[in-house]
C-alpha cells in the first residue's frame, strides 16, 4: 500500500493540522479559569447540570492539565457561552494549553460515559497511525487535542468545493478514504462515518476525522464501508459533490465496494482508489 502514515506527526504535521495562531475572528473572547470561578459562564464546564462544587472540581483538573482559559468562541451558542462543537457525550470548546491553541473536549455531565479513558485510549491508537487530531493529554472528564481550524465536511461540499480545483478535491477525498483505510487496518472502527458531515473536518487541503466517542474494536472496522457509502451513495453529499468529481456507476462502486467489505486487503482498497480515479 503507498500510505506513509509514520510522518504524519512529524514535520508533516504542519500540513495537515492547522493550529489558530491569530485571533482571525470577530468574536472570540479569552477567559482565565481563575476568572470563570463563580461566574455563570464556568458551567459550560460541567454542562448541562453541574452544581458550583463540579465546576470547582473540574477547574482543578484543568490544572492539573495545565489547560488555564477558554475562549468564548464557536458557532455553537450554549447557554451564555459560545462552543465549537455539543454531542451526546460532550462539548468542545477552544482552549488554552500555555501558548497553544487546543480544542478541549469537556464530559458531560450527563454522558452515557463515566470518564474518557476509552475515547483517549482509541484516539491514542488512531493517531499512532496518523489519524484524528492528536491527543494531547486526557483525564476523567477532558480531552485536550490539536485544535483543527476548518469547516464540517458537509458545509464544505455546500460553500467551498466549487471553489477548489479538482486535484484539491482528490487530495481531500483521497486523504479520509486512506485513514478510513489505516482505522480498518488496526481493527479500529470509528462508529460514526455514516455521518461523515458531522465527523470530518476538512482544513486547507487536507481531511482530518474527528470525534472517537463510538469508536470500539470489539466489532468489526467498517470504516471504508461506512465513509465510502456516505461520500458516493448517499444523496446528501454525493448529489453536489457530483457537480465537481466524476462519479462512477453506481452498480460498479458497490460491487467494489462488495469485494473490499469480504476482505479488507490493500489490493481490494486500491482497486477502490482506481475505480474512483483517487490512486
Amino acid at each position: 500500500m503507498p500510505i506513509e502514515p509514520a510522518a504524519f506527526w512529524g514535520e508533516a504535521a504542519e500540513a495537515r493540522v492547522k493550529l489558530i495562531s491569530d485571533a482571525k475572528f470577530l468574536f472570540m473572547k479569552l477567559f482565565p479559569l481563575t476568572v470563570l470561578q463563580g461566574d455563570p459562564r464556568s458551567t459550560i464546564l460541567a454542562y448541562p447540570h453541574g452544581d458550583s462544587q463540579e465546576v470547582n472540581s473540574r477547574i482543578q483538573e484543568l490544572a492539573q492539565l495545565a489547560v488555564h482559559s477558554i475562549y468564548d468562541f464557536g458557532c455553537k451558542p450554549l447557554k451564555v457561552f459560545h462552543v465549537l462543537g455539543v454531542g451526546y457525550c460532550g462539548v468542545v470548546a477552544l482552549a488554552r494549553l500555555g501558548s497553544q491553541d487546543v480544542a478541549l473536549k469537556i464530559r458531560r455531565t450527563n454522558a452515557p460515559k463515566a470518564d474518557f479513558q476509552q475515547e483517549a485510549a482509541f484516539l491514542a491508537i488512531a493517531n499512532q497511525v496518523g489519524v484524528g487530531p492528536r491527543l494531547l493529554s486526557a483525564s476523567r472528564n477532558f480531552l485536550v487535542m490539536d485544535y483543527i481550524a476548518g469547516d464540517r465536511f458537509l458545509d464544505w461540499v455546500k460553500k467551498g468545493v466549487t471553489s477548489c480545483s479538482l486535484t484539491t478535491i482528490q487530495s481531500i477525498l483521497r486523504r479520509i478514504l486512506q485513514d478510513s483505510y489505516r482505522l480498518d487496518d488496526v481493527g479500529l472502527d470509528h462508529g460514526n462515518l455514516q455521518c461523515i458531515s458531522d465527523h470530518i473536518i476538512v482544513s486547507g487541503e487536507q481531511a482530518v476525522l474527528i470525534d472517537f466517542s463510538s469508536a470500539s474494536r470489539l466489532r468489526r472496522a467498517a470504516n471504508v464501508t461506512s465513509v465510502t457509502q456516505g461520500l458516493f451513495l448517499r444523496t446528501q453529499i454525493a448529489t453536489p459533490l457530483a457537480e465537481v468529481f466524476p462519479l462512477p456507476p453506481k452498480r460498479e462502486l458497490i460491487e467494489v465496494l462488495r469485494h473490499y467489505k469480504r476482505q479488507q486487503t490493500g489490493k481490494n482498497f486500491d482497486g477502490l482508489l482506481k475505480l474512483l480515479g483517487l490512486n
